[in-house]
């Protein structure tokens, strides 16, 4: 059915994979760009001691300074981060709809693949049926050519049996060419279906 094609074809097609891979390196972007904007809390500590009587080694804790300070750093204003974290977003959703694009082409293909599939069955069928009734046609026409005359006829034949031999021949050619035409459609779109699902594999 189309719904098991496409799930074998999300399990097994590699550019599957790689679309899928590359929406969720697009979606990681949101979270680095994320942690950009979080706030900072920064505790500054600096001090000096001076010396006395410009004696290198006279040291005294009245002459030393001390400073304390907080620093904090919000996200309001971080306007080109917060820029950066927006494009992420936009460049996820355009991402996202990109991949659920992919994902109804290939869901499209599958389908239009398994309807001409379908469509080929019937066909092979009709074509067979074709092919039988030629060859009855054929026979027909032969066995005029060698039934013998009734009694105290000559055996001359019609004027049209000669044609008649030939344009079933041509239609028995035809049906066959016409069935065997529709077999090889038939495993052309069974070999784009196992391609498309991801499933046919060369070694």
């Amino acid at each position: 059915s189309p719904l098991e094609a496409l799930d074998v074809a999300r399990a097994n097609r590699l550019d599957w994979m790689n679309a899928r891979a590359a929406l969720v390196d697009v979606w990681r972007q949101i979270e680095i760009r994320a942690n950009a904007l979080q706030s900072n809390l920064n505790l500054t500590l600096g001090g000096d001691l001076s010396t006395l009587d410009n004696n290198p080694l006279r040291f005294r804790s009245t002459t030393g300074r001390f400073r304390a300070g907080v620093e904090f750093d919000a996200p309001l204003v971080r306007l080109a981060e917060r820029n950066l974290y927006r494009e992420s977003l936009i460049d996820y959703q355009r991402a996202r709809r990109l991949y659920y694009a992919y994902e109804d082409r290939v869901n499209q293909s599958l389908r239009a693949t398994l309807r001409a599939l379908t469509v080929d069955q019937l066909n092979f069928e009709i074509r067979r049926a074709a092919v039988s009734l030629a060859l009855t046609q054929t026979e027909l026409t032969r066995y005029r050519l060698t039934r013998p005359p009734k009694p105290g006829e000559a055996t001359v034949l019609g004027a049209t049996t000669s044609r008649d031999l030939v344009d079933s021949l041509q239609a028995l050619l035809n049906a066959q060419n016409g069935l065997l035409s529709v077999w090889i459609d038939y495993e052309t779109l069974r070999i784009n279906l196992d391609l498309d699902m991801g499933t046919f594999r060369l070694d």
